[in-house]
């Protein structure tokens, strides 16, 4: 009997310890459970891209549409009547200030002309004659008087027809392109009818009209950047006025650049953008406005430290193209969240991929859209 219960009892001592060696052994079932459970977690980390945010300079732009015009625009007129006997240009041709462009028929004016030489030499002959007599006093002064009043006369006549004549000669007043010619050989034109239109497009004005609040930073600039829809390029234009007075139809003010156009691509009646500085920051924190999102209570950002996002509401001052100034809210080496950022919630964990350098977010922004 003694015998049964010490064989049951080694039994019993057997069989719990098993069990409890069994239980300090880990299944492979725990260690899968235990991959899924750090395989789970690591799924819900958010994989985000951030910025590491640094002052840089700033400036505040407006753009500005304009008109670009000739910078000197002539339209050559008939100063006296007459007929076109001679056209020395066409359409498109570059001429030098001073070349005859058109000629106006002279013959009867010449021919006044040769008349009125004549009747000078007579009338300044007879002069000469008279003073030789008032100095013998053979001629009343009344005498001599009516000699010196004819020749001046003459004299006058002689000034006008020269006048005349080389008004029949149109010369251009500047060099430039013949934009349009408007009459035709044989033509008979009045005084004042309009001959043909010259340009100077060397150099282009390009007009544009500044709002009230921009004239006092605008006129304190030198130079401007102007985009030509036209032809697709940016270039680099001079301020050179702003007119004191505002435009009554518009309240804008007119600002008048200068551009170099030695190409002559640049069109008078071409649109242009003009990029005019308004504002310059010279230490700002900036931003990619993509990276804002905006809540009801207003525009935050999402600022990562040590693997957790806070929700910041933050103020915005000066925009430039797709960066913003941040005022309030931010502040020096943070890391700002600028992909990803739609979805986080104050608090969350994330995984950031990589922080990236400022300069960087504009190829962001254009492979997000």
């Amino acid at each position: 009997m003694l015998r049964r219960i010490t064989l049951y009892l080694i039994l019993i001592v057997f069989f719990f310890g098993s069990l409890f060696v069994m239980s300090m052994i880990p299944s492979k079932m725990d260690k899968q459970e235990e991959e899924i459970a750090k395989f789970t977690k690591d799924a819900l980390l958010k994989r985000v891209t951030a910025m590491m945010v640094e002052p840089r300079a700033l400036e505040e732009t407006i753009l500005i549409p304009g008109m670009v015009k000739a910078y000197e625009d002539v339209s050559l007129g008939a100063v006296i009547p007459g007929v076109i006997e001679k056209i020395h240009v066409k359409e498109g041709d570059h001429v030098p200030q001073g070349k005859e462009l058109f000629l106006i028929d002279l013959r009867s004016r010449l021919a006044i002309q040769t008349e009125a030489i004549a009747n000078h030499e007579l009338a300044r002959k007879t002069l000469e004659r008279r003073k030789k007599l008032r100095e013998r006093g053979d001629v009343t002064i009344q005498e001599y008087d009516e000699a010196v009043a004819a020749e001046g006369q003459a004299a006058a006549v002689v000034r006008r027809c020269d006048v005349e004549v080389s008004q029949g000669k149109i010369t251009a007043p500047i060099a430039g392109i013949i934009d349009r010619v408007d009459v035709e050989e044989g033509e008979y034109m009045h005084e004042g009818a309009q001959l043909a239109r010259l340009l100077d497009i060397d150099r282009v004005k390009i007009v544009a009209g500044i709002p009230e609040l921009y004239v006092d930073a605008v006129a304190r600039q030198k130079q401007a950047v102007v985009f030509i829809d036209g032809l697709n390029e940016e270039r680099t234009a001079v301020l050179e006025r702003i007119a004191y007075a505002a435009d009554t139809l518009t309240n804008t003010f007119e600002a008048t650049l200068r551009l170099d156009n030695p190409d002559h691509r640049i069109r008078p009646g071409m649109i242009v953008r003009t990029r005019l500085i308004t504002k310059q920051i010279p230490n700002a924190l900036i931003v990619p406005l993509f990276s804002l999102v905006k809540r009801e209570s207003g525009m935050i950002l999402f600022v990562e430290k040590e693997g957790t996002v806070e929700a910041r509401p933050v103020t915005m001052g000066a925009v430039e193209k797709d960066q913003v100034e941040i005022t309030q809210g931010l502040s020096t080496n943070e890391h700002v969240i600028v992909v990803g950022q739609k979805d986080l919630v104050h608090g969350q964990r994330v995984e950031v991929m990589e922080i990236i350098p400022q300069h960087m977010t504009f190829s962001i922004d254009k492979e997000l859209q």
